[in-house]
């Protein structure tokens, strides 16, 4: 799997589709626990609301994953994420790199009550082995900057997709092929992967509040 592709091809689907100030790169696995957390419009800056401080597991000081809001108009200017990674991690800390590049500040959630109780993880690595697989170079490439791949360079074709409203919130689950990688790398079959993604987008006028 690719993270970072599918977090690009979601962006991309709904910037076409939908009028939309903000996205939230938002884990599956990872469920916001606390009513002080904050899902709104990101107006000083990339927020990253599972910050160290909070996250059950990644306490290190330059973790960015998890859950990150961004606004429109930064991610495009860093040109989306880098579709180079393939397997777990380190997608998130070229992401960093990214930002910083861009001399963007990066925000965080620390002013919150019951640290150790923001979020529940929910991943069982034993019973999905192959999520924690790292593949080809990435401990080597975590670091250095990807000047090469991003939104520009995405390449997948939509298969399905359908539109949804849990809530009032609404979604679009979509399925596609991505062939967006360093072929240099990899074979064919390991160039189109299908993927499902759940997409929502938001707008700083009627921002996303956790209940």
């Amino acid at each position: 799997f690719n993270r970072a592709a599918l977090l690009n091809v979601g962006f991309h689907l709904t910037n076409i589709k939908a009028d939309f100030d903000y996205a939230i790169l938002h884990d599956v696995d990872l469920l916001p626990m606390s009513y002080q957390l904050n899902y709104e419009y990101p107006e000083d800056g990339p927020y990253h609301i599972s910050s160290p401080d909070l996250h059950p597991l990644y306490k290190f000081p330059q973790y960015l994953g998890g859950i990150l809001a961004i606004t429109k108009q930064h991610y495009l200017m860093v040109n989306g994420m880098s579709n180079n990674f393939w397997g777990w991690g380190r997608e998130d800390d070229e992401f960093r790199l990214r930002l910083i590049d861009a001399k963007l500040t990066i925000h965080r959630a620390y002013h919150i009550k019951n640290k150790n109780n923001a979020f529940r993880h929910i991943h069982d690595d034993s019973k999905r082995p192959r999520d924690m697989k790292e593949l080809f170079n990435q401990r080597k490439a975590e670091y250095q900057r990807d000047r090469i791949t991003g939104l520009s360079t995405l390449r997948y074709s939509l298969k399905s997709q359908h539109r949804l409203s849990i809530d009032g919130a609404q979604y679009t689950n979509a399925t596609f092929i991505s062939t967006t990688n360093d072929t240099s790398q990899q074979s064919d079959s390991d160039n189109e992967k299908a993927f499902d993604a759940s997409l929502q987008y938001h707008s700083k006028r009627q921002p996303l509040r956790f209940k």
